[in-house]
């Protein structure tokens, strides 16, 4: 070689290039597929002679041919409908009975307002009672009975409200009458 090239080496490389096309028809599809591996052979002078190296032919592509098919079962499809046209059903049966319970809903009351209610016009709100109190007090068994001595003795019913505990009376000279309820 180195009458050929004019030049002094020890060592030459030479490289092969094949180029091989696969063409193939089958189930899952067409193939084509162009492998072009390389072949490289060494040549070296050494002291005890020549050596030629030759290295394996060697080339792969790794991958795998799929099928895929794609299955529809109608029934599945149809429960699925099914199960959307009763899922918007029961929404608008809640939102229809939502509504109509906002409008008709009856008012919850508050228990002292039911209590306080026949007698709204003999109770007048107070803030606080008299330093001097009368000598005799007298408990009542409801605000019926302490109303009917209001109208007896034409006093107004006063209310004091403290710490959760409502304290109503009537108050005559050196007597007063009370009924006292917890709410």
């Amino acid at each position: 070689m180195d009458q050929e090239t004019g030049a002094s080496t020890t060592t030459y490389t030479l490289e092969i290039k094949p180029t091989f096309t696969v063409k193939a028809n089958t189930t899952a599809g067409k193939i084509f597929q162009v492998f072009t591996p390389t072949l490289t052979v060494s040549f070296q002078k050494t002291e005890k002679g020549e050596i030629t190296v030759i290295e394996p032919l060697h080339q792969s592509k790794a991958g795998a041919l799929t099928e895929t098919k794609k299955l529809t079962h109608q029934e599945v499809i149809s429960q699925r409908y099914a199960s959307y046209i009763l899922v918007a059903t029961a929404f608008a049966g809640l939102a229809f009975s939502t509504l109509f319970y906002v409008r008709t809903r009856p008012t919850v009351e508050k228990p002292l307002e039911r209590i306080i209610a026949p007698y709204k016009d003999l109770i007048v709100e107070t803030v606080e009672t008299s330093k001097a109190l009368p000598q005799t007090t007298i408990m009542v068994k409801d605000l019926k009975d302490l109303a009917k001595i209001a109208e007896i003795l034409a006093k107004p019913i006063m209310h004091m409200a403290k710490d959760g505990e409502h304290t109503f009376y009537i108050i005559d000279e050196n007597v007063m009458y009370q009924f006292r309820v917890e709410v």
